[in-house]
């Protein structure tokens, strides 16, 4: 659904989401509303991009002439969060997914963001400290991560626009797009933290 778009971005009939396609559709609709698929399995579109950059120069390698070979992608959107698409649904799918079966999880998605957040608070203190040039200390990165991990503790997808510092505000976008969906989350916790990163911006 996503990486034949990217390979034919000018060819409808190549979109399985068309309208060409109506049950494969259908298919995919279905999956999204499975707790397990939509919480843990699947990817999101910047994932599935990468994919294909592996892949395309292994695929050129082997192309018998030309008219095989792939010339590229399309640029990547200049825009914060391409890669996400919004679920209505998160908080219920979430609700379900995390249910007594599985007690390590936390019980919303953003609640789920926070725990991976201090789980993993020195690399991402140490890579949001770095990235920013020095205008991040160590200190003030580690009280950044601070803020957004409480912040997330209590707010729920959909919610109002929290108060935030502009470390936090940082951060809170730095670990967004550090992310690698599903590899370190699934995307429904993911898209919590890019839906926070969007009413903060």
């Amino acid at each position: 659904a996503v990486q034949l778009p990217l390979l034919f971005p000018n060819a409808k009939s190549c979109d399985p989401r068309s309208n060409r396609y109506d049950e494969v559709n259908a298919w995919y609709v279905a999956m999204e509303g499975l707790p397990e698929y939509a919480c843990c399995v699947k990817g999101d579109a910047r994932h599935w991009r990468r994919c294909l950059e592996r892949a395309i120069p292994m695929h050129n390698a082997r192309a018998v002439g030309d008219e095989e070979r792939v010339d590229g992608l399309p640029p990547v959107p200049d825009r914060f969060g391409w890669w996400m698409k919004r679920n209505p649904r998160g908080e219920a799918l979430w609700k379900e997914y995390a249910s007594e079966s599985r007690p390590w999880l936390g019980d919303t998605p953003s609640r789920e963001v926070a725990l991976y957040l201090m789980r993993n608070r020195e690399e991402i203190t140490a890579a949001a400290s770095a990235a920013s040039n020095a205008e991040l200390s160590s200190d003030d990165a580690d009280e950044a991560l601070r803020e957004v991990v409480h912040l997330l503790i209590d707010w729920k997808m959909g919610e109002g626009v929290p108060t935030v510092s502009e470390n936090g505000r940082t951060m809170a976008r730095f670990a967004s797009e550090g992310i690698e969906v599903p590899r370190d989350m699934g995307m429904v916790p993911a898209l919590a933290l890019w839906e926070l990163v969007q009413s903060i911006l």
